[in-house]
Parts: C-alpha cells; sequence; structure tokens
C-alpha cells in the first residue's frame, strides 16, 4: 500500500511540475477592441509565431521555447505594436491602450518578467541620454544653415556621442552578458568592437549560450577573415525558391557574376531592373552564369519580388537576415547590392559596390 501511494505522488509531480522551456505571457489591457485578433511575431524568425483573440480586454500566449527571442504583440484592430523579448517564465502586460501606444517602436516598460526585460530596461535608461544627444547633433550637423568649419566642429560633436554610445553600450554589456538579450546586442554592434573586444565578451558566456545559435554566430563573425580580389571564393550552400538544395560551387567553370541582394532593398531591385536583362543577353554564349543570393528572411516576399523581375536564373537564399549571416561575414558585406565577379576557377576577379556601375565594371573584365 506504501508503495502504491509513494508512486501515485511521483506521477501527480512529474505531471505537474512546470516546463523550464515554457514561456506563458498574460495582457490586461484597458480600451482594446473585444474579440480583436493579436499576433505574436518573432523578429529572429520574421515571422508570426501564434495568434488569438482579445476576451475581456485581455488575451495570452503559452508556448515551449528553446532560446528567448526579439518579439512584438501586434493588435492591428486598435493600431497598437508592444516590443519586448519572448523569454521562459512568467510574462505580463499590465496597462492602457493609449499608455502602451505612447512607448512607440521602443520596447515597452509596461513588460514584466523574469530577467530579460528588465536588463533591457537597465539599458534603455542608461543609453537613452546619449542618442538623444547623438539625435540632436546630428540634426545640427545636416542643417543648411551652418558653414564649413561650423561643421567640422558638429561633426566632431556627433563622433563623439556615437563613440561614448559604443563605450557605455559594451560597458553595459560585459557586466550583464549572461543573458540571449545582450548577446544578440553584441551582435548587432559587431563591427564597431574589435576582435579582442569581442573575444573578451565571448569568454565570459556560459557554455549554453555558447552553443546557441547567436551564441556560434558570434564565434564565426570573430573567426571569419573578409575576402578581398585574388582570393577563392568562400562557398555558399542555400535553398532555391523550389526546395532545390544550390551549392556555388555547382557552377565553377564559367564566368560568375554573384549578386547580393534581398526584396526589401530598393536599390536592389532598380538595379536588377536596369542591368540584368542587358548583362544576361551580352554575355549568353561566353560561359557566364548569375548567380542571386538573398538575405531575405520572408519566403513569401523573396518569391513575389523575384517573380515580378522574371527572374530565371540561380536564385537562392538561407532566409537569413543580412546582419546575422556567415555569408555575408566572409564576404565583407555591409550594403546590398554588392556583386563579386568570379573566374571559372572559383577566384574573386572583382568587387561592385552599390555605387558603381555594374555594367561598366563587368566590361572591363568580361569585354577583354
Amino acid at each position: 500500500m506504501k508503495r502504491s501511494i509513494f508512486l501515485i505522488v511521483i506521477f501527480i509531480v512529474g505531471c505537474t511540475s512546470k516546463n523550464n522551456n515554457t514561456f506563458h505571457l498574460k495582457a490586461h489591457i484597458k480600451g482594446i477592441k473585444e474579440e480583436s485578433k493579436v499576433l505574436l511575431f518573432n523578429y529572429d524568425k520574421f515571422q508570426v509565431m501564434d495568434s488569438t483573440i482579445v476576451k475581456n480586454e485581455a488575451f495570452e500566449f503559452k508556448d515551449v521555447i528553446e532560446y528567448p527571442y526579439e518579439a512584438a504583440v501586434l493588435i492591428k484592430e486598435d493600431t497598437l505594436m508592444i516590443q519586448f523579448w519572448i523569454e521562459q517564465g512568467e510574462i505580463s502586460i499590465n496597462s492602457d491602450k493609449e499608455t502602451l501606444k505612447e512607448t512607440g517602436m521602443s520596447y515597452s516598460p509596461y513588460v514584466k518578467s523574469e530577467k530579460i526585460n528588465p536588463i533591457i530596461q537597465n539599458y534603455l535608461k542608461l543609453t537613452e541620454p546619449y542618442y538623444n544627444k547623438k539625435a540632436e547633433a546630428y540634426n545640427k550637423l545636416t542643417s543648411n544653415l551652418i558653414g564649413e568649419k561650423e561643421y567640422e566642429i558638429k561633426e566632431k560633436e556627433y563622433e563623439k556621442y556615437l563613440d561614448t554610445i559604443y563605450k557605455v553600450s559594451y560597458d553595459f554589456l560585459m557586466r550583464n552578458s549572461n543573458n540571449y538579450f545582450s548577446l544578440s546586442e553584441m551582435i548587432n554592434y559587431k563591427e564597431e568592437y574589435s576582435k579582442e573586444q569581442l573575444d573578451n565578451y565571448y569568454n565570459k558566456l556560459p557554455s549554453k549560450l555558447k552553443e546557441s545559435p547567436k551564441g556560434i554566430l558570434l564565434k564565426e563573425y570573430m573567426e571569419s577573415s573578409i575576402v578581398n580580389v585574388g582570393d577563392v571564393a568562400p562557398e555558399i550552400t542555400g535553398k532555391d525558391l523550389e526546395g532545390k538544395k544550390i551549392k556555388l560551387s555547382d557552377y565553377k567553370g564559367d564566368y560568375i557574376l554573384l549578386n547580393f541582394w534581398a526584396s526589401w532593398c530598393a536599390p536592389c531591385i532598380k538595379k536588377i531592373k536596369r542591368n540584368f536583362p542587358t548583362i544576361k543577353e551580352k554575355y549568353a554564349d561566353n560561359n557566364f552564369t548569375i548567380v542571386n543570393y538573398s538575405f531575405d528572411v520572408d519566403e513569401k516576399s523573396w518569391r513575389k519580388v523575384s517573380n515580378q523581375l522574371n527572374i530565371d536564373w540561380v536564385n537562392f537564399s538561407n532566409l537569413t537576415n543580412m546582419g546575422r549571416s556567415p555569408t555575408a561575414f566572409k564576404y565583407g558585406i555591409e550594403e546590398i547590392p554588392t556583386s563579386f565577379l568570379l573566374s571559372p576557377e572559383g577566384e574573386i576577379l572583382k568587387r561592385i559596390s552599390y555605387e558603381d556601375d555594374l555594367i561598366q565594371e563587368l566590361a572591363k573584365v568580361l569585354d577583354k
């Protein structure tokens, strides 16, 4: 009899124990419309993760997550968006519609959770004054009323606030390294810090964060070296819109125009419309292949714009944001469109930047 009672107790405890990877978001927002649809958006994946309906000015979401992520709650009927971070444990939003609207595009202070969201608010309190001063300096810098000498003074003032933001942010992230938000923010600032600074931060991370997707991404960036003309082009793998696996090296033997773009990039679309039909026709019989690699994260947008542009050449992606893409790290992509001309052996012959005339730059090499 005692053994049976013991087994029942174990069973009950096992069934009622909380999953450590579960989040539970409960929101009560005065003034939101009854029966409004609420979307939970994931910025990392750039997709809607869940939806629900407002009942009695309240709604909730619950799910299991492996890692925290930057999120937003969207209530279209009330034109309301609330930015915050999803993390394991209880998350609450208690406020009214108008107050939440005043927060705008910033992380909402009305979102309460155990760890990450409080850290974000401390981070914002620390950095916001410097961002405000930077904005003031920028407005003065871009004013048409200042002369050349005054411009130099204002430019130095602007750069001073910018440097201060980087320093203050780095110090804060180093003091608060053991969370996914700080790791994400360090990745956002990666190009402003030295490899030594990034290495010092990375070494403070616990194993779980080092092994996380963003921990691996930071490590890859630290170990990456940007290619130059004369180097062999790094391999790129991905899938096209039909799901076919694509490798850049599959097209060795031809001259390759490797073009980095995205459907949300207006200059990319403009350049493809203006230049690519001409390039395709001009070099059709020259062992020449066009390869587009997209930094889209939303497949629907990528597909839609690709169809609108009548892209019938190689067009593939990993659906990874440019700022978090190992491919962008290796090729040193900081802006798009950026293109590379590769030799039949895979050597980089020319890097063609956003401002360059693509047709002229290709002609300098291929027309010889």
